[in-house]
């Protein structure tokens, strides 16, 4: 599951956490979330009927299918948020997304030995290896410091294929290096929104097409 092998590598605990799934589909990170832990997911997608009958019928799904999530409002304020998208950009998601989840203190949603560190803007190469694209990757945990609660986290899975141009596309796929630097692209573009990615890892699945994917981290942290 891409979710779970993100949820790992970025040692973030969804137990007892209220998520949204946005673009949740047939529900892979809803039920990753619910096997996890969570309280609660705010299932959303623009389809109707493709969520599987077993997350619907579960009462900690909250089934919000035909909704656009550019468009969502929620009853409460939202700890994690995951994403899998398609067409929507993710310079447009995000920034949604992140007026979704909790502005306030909160549960930690990070492992006790990990620190909420504030967000950095990615360092990039003209000339990265398609293999070993300079995102930021996820780095060993530091000593924790004691109440440094963490505001929200954004797990998003970015799809070069979709944010590239068309015509960078040969039969629905996009080479391993034109991925690469597509998504370098697009953690700079977020960078000029002020949203910053903390980490990236590769998917260790791959999409449609067999296109390469990376999973986003993106944390609100702390005003001093």
């Amino acid at each position: 599951n891409k979710l779970a092998h993100a949820l790992d590598q970025f040692q973030i605990d969804p137990a007892d956490c209220v998520c949204a799934d946005l673009g949740c589909n047939v529900g892979g990170f809803t039920d990753c979330l619910l096997r996890r832990g969570a309280r609660r997911v705010y299932a959303v997608d623009t389809g109707f009927g493709a969520l599987d009958w077993k997350l619907r019928r579960d009462p900690r799904v909250v089934v919000m299918e035909r909704t656009n999530a550019l468009h969502l409002t929620l009853p409460e304020p939202i700890d994690l948020v995951t994403i899998d998208v398609a067409w929507t950009r993710q310079t447009l998601i995000l920034p949604r997304a992140l007026e979704l989840i909790r502005r306030g203190p909160q549960r930690e949603t990070t492992r006790p030995n990990q620190l909420s560190q504030p967000p950095t803007p990615a360092t990039f190469a003209p000339h990265a290896p398609a293999e070993s694209p300079l995102h930021p990757s996820p780095q060993p945990p530091t000593p924790a410091q004691d109440g440094v609660p963490t505001h929200g986290i954004i797990i998003s899975l970015i799809k070069p294929h979709y944010e590239a141009d068309p015509h960078q596309l040969r039969r629905g796929r996009l080479d391993p290096e034109s991925a690469a630097r597509v998504v370098d692209d697009v953690i700079r573009r977020l960078a000029e929104l002020r949203i910053f990615v903390e980490c990236t890892t590769p998917s260790p699945l791959p999409g449609d097409a067999g296109n390469r994917e990376w999973l986003a981290l993106i944390r609100l942290t702390p005003t001093p």
